[in-house]
């Protein structure tokens, strides 16, 4: 499906919503949408996947080194990652960030509140962050939670899995046979996941999108802004924002719903796509487009998005 060779894309969760894992080739970075903390100001060079936070954003080089931008007047350093090598990383909500080192360890930058930075040892292959905590897969399957956890955060359920999303009160993970497991806040519905086999899955404020083996979508819990009311075709990548999510079609398109407060819906300009992000004003998506000479030249685009206030 893409003109040029590929590199593995090593980032799936962001801004503590979740993506279905892609391929994607590196290229420069776009961004649009909310400005006013430097969200739009991205790094030059070339990179093979982005992760946005709620006013920052956080990227990533083929050779596993990371850059971020954005907010780093108010917060601490969530946009700031250190030096060396990352295999995986995600930006949380109220600014702190978390990447996994090549040796499967974890390490966290930003806001050091409620045990953020009290990050749990071992070796870790998945790693998304929520409001004010965090989540992770290890390397033998088990979950880990940490930081925040007036709502049961921390009480991960036992068992293997593949993948996991960190939402605002709630998680959601994907078990080694493609069924799904939540914990946490459960106000509207949040932790009733659907049955079936999934292949990815993603989580907003108070409700979460999964991407069943057929490439269809499911969502459940808050449908206030018809963030339930889902898109038919087949997909392989979700991103949610609080009160909306998109989604990416296996032909690289985008499909957007829910609350279109600031054009989160129906924002992103036509082009063919290798990975999305919601961000909190401001989101991206990865677009490849071939260029003179068959050289691949890589954008990414935003959308505005609302999400992660109390």
């Amino acid at each position: 499906m893409n003109h040029a060779k590929k590199l593995v894309l090593v980032l799936v969760a962001w801004c503590g919503y979740s993506v279905a894992s892609r391929e994607a080739n590196a290229g420069s970075l776009v961004a649009w949408g909310r400005s006013k903390d430097g969200e739009l100001n991205v790094p030059g060079g070339n990179y093979s996947s982005v992760a946005a936070g709620d006013f920052w954003g956080l990227a990533h080089r083929a050779d596993g080194t990371a850059v971020g931008w954005g907010d780093e007047k108010t917060h601490s350093g969530a946009a700031v990652p250190p030096s060396g090598v990352f295999t995986r990383i995600a930006a949380g909500g109220d600014f702190f960030s978390v990447g996994i080192r090549p040796d499967g360890s974890l390490q966290e930058w930003g806001n050091q509140n409620l045990g953020l930075a009290n990050v749990p040892a071992g070796a870790f292959k998945r790693v998304d962050g929520g409001f004010l905590y965090a989540a992770a897969v290890r390397t033998d399957g088990s979950l880990a939670a940490w930081g925040d956890n007036q709502y049961g955060q921390h009480d991960v359920p036992a068992g293997e899995f593949v993948d996991v999303s960190a939402g605002d009160f709630h998680g959601v993970a994907i078990r080694s046979d493609g069924s799904l497991a939540a914990w946490g806040n459960n106000q509207f519905g949040q932790l009733n996941v659907p049955s079936g086999t999934f292949n990815g899955v993603a989580t907003g404020g108070y409700f979460s999108v999964g991407i069943r083996a057929d490439g269809t979508l499911a969502a459940w819990g808050k449908n206030d802004f018809g963030q339930l009311n889902v898109p038919s075709g087949a997909f392989t990548a979700v991103s949610c924002g609080i009160n909306w999510a998109m989604a990416l079609r296996a032909d690289g398109t985008i499909a957007a719903w829910g609350e279109d407060k600031y054009g989160a819906v129906g924002s992103a300009p036509a082009g063919h796509y290798t990975a999305i992000s919601a961000g909190g004003y401001y989101g991206v998506a990865i677009d490849v487009v071939p260029g003179p000479g068959g050289v691949t030249v890589l954008a990414v685009v935003g959308v505005m998005a609302v999400r992660r206030r109390r």
